[in-house]
């Protein structure tokens, strides 16, 4: 499931929310994932402590984070993905990309769909 919207998004095939007539541009620049034992201890970690928030870039080293946090217990590993995986469709549906990719000053300045934070 994560693999194939990961490739829907790289591709430039994912539906592009805000602008319903194109798809999302394609990425250029997503990172490669591959398989890490360090990098799932450092997840597996972080999980654990339930502290809801982001580590700090220089506790992690060369890794990039992505936090998605579920607020119920009653689901199973499965359903947790899958939730994590719609959030994030969500946001793109919902908030769309600009072809252009050009984040201008009148982003911030919007009452609706407010940015609060920008990260690679």
């Amino acid at each position: 499931m994560h693999n194939n919207f990961r490739s829907l998004v790289a591709t430039g095939r994912a539906r592009n929310g805000e602008y319903p007539n194109e798809n999302a541009p394609p990425a250029s620049r997503m990172d490669l994932m591959e398989y890490d034992c360090h990098a799932e201890q450092l997840a597996l970690s972080h999980a654990g402590s339930c502290d809801r928030r982001e580590i700090p870039p220089f506790a992690r080293p060369g890794y990039s984070e992505n936090i998605h946090i579920l607020d119920t217990t009653a689901t199973d590993l499965l359903g947790a993905i899958q939730n994590a995986i719609a959030s994030f469709i969500f946001e793109l549906r919902g908030n769309g990309i600009p072809s252009n990719m050009i984040l201008t000053p009148q982003v911030f300045q919007r009452t609706r769909r407010t940015v609060t934070r920008v990260a690679k």
